[in-house]
């Protein structure tokens, strides 16, 4: 893939774990090779799979944020007798993501506030990468960001490994792919020195 198709693949992956709304639907029509392929995919389907899987009215739905697949803080000398535990919101990753979106003269939109290491603003920040970083900045993005990729799988495929399941197996096998080919270039490089 060339930069200008991950970071288009990037954006698409955004607006998949964003609530589905008919532009979604005629990008992934578009879409080769398609998400679920030989699956019809309606927007009233994609929405009803949406608020069950991700709509958290209950406490008990898959979480699309970074923080909540990790410790709250890994600063050890923080007195807080939660700062270990994982499940909550606004631990030290989403302050980074903040100071990303700050180094970059980027705002978190409104609606992010709150969770700004959203999947879908991650994902949006590796397609913004894509066009203006260099490879490794992107991959020490991935690897410090995107990590929790598999316990966001795992815990969609316990519910249904539907649409949703084989989205999050498609950015899976992209990022994977992605560290493996810029860890390979890496190496190349510094064999040429």
């Amino acid at each position: 893939m060339t930069r200008s198709e991950k970071e288009q693949f990037s954006a698409l992956m955004a607006a998949v774990f964003a609530p589905p709304d008919k532009t979604l639907l005629a990008n992934l029509q578009r879409e080769e090779p398609p998400i679920s392929p030989g699956e019809e995919i309606s927007l009233e389907v994609l929405q009803r799979e949406y608020v069950r899987l991700f709509s958290n009215v209950s406490g008990e739905k898959v979480s699309l944020v970074e923080s909540t697949y990790k410790p709250w803080t890994a600063d050890k000398t923080c007195p807080l007798g939660f700062s270990g535990e994982k499940g909550l919101l606004m631990g030290d990753c989403a302050l980074h993501i903040q100071n990303i979106f700050q180094a970059l003269s980027l705002r978190v939109p409104p609606d992010f506030q709150g969770t700004p290491d959203h999947l879908v603003l991650e994902l949006e920040l590796l397609s913004h990468l894509y066009r203006f970083a260099p490879e490794d900045q992107i991959r020490r993005f991935i690897e410090d960001h995107l990590d929790w990729i598999p316990n966001l799988r795992d815990e969609i495929q316990k519910d249904d490994p539907g649409f949703y399941g084989k989205s999050v197996e498609r950015l899976l096998d992209f990022l994977h792919k992605e560290i493996h080919s810029t860890k390979e270039r890496q190496n190349e490089s510094q064999s040429l020195h």
